[in-house]
């Protein structure tokens, strides 16, 4: 960020850049309570699983859905 005349300004992209910073951090402390690996999803993937939990990020909600011996955060 940087400050202009008295407003602060976000650089490009700071807000993806956050988004993901919060993801990594979560789906590491996921790692260690579930026992799971985590696979990142994409919009486009056609994902199937159990809803293990929700979780509550600044981003929104997040359901963790599980297959097999690994969890994506949709």
């Amino acid at each position: 960020m940087t400050e202009e005349n008295g407003q602060l300004i976000a650089k490009r992209n700071m807000l993806q850049k956050l988004q993901h910073k919060e993801f990594t951090l979560v789906a590491g402390q996921l790692q260690k309570e579930l026992g799971l690996d985590y696979q990142s999803a994409n919009i486009a993937d056609n994902l199937k699983g159990q809803v293990r939990k929700v979780v509550k990020l600044a981003s929104g909600r997040f359901a963790v859905l599980q297959k097999g011996m690994e969890f994506s955060l949709v």
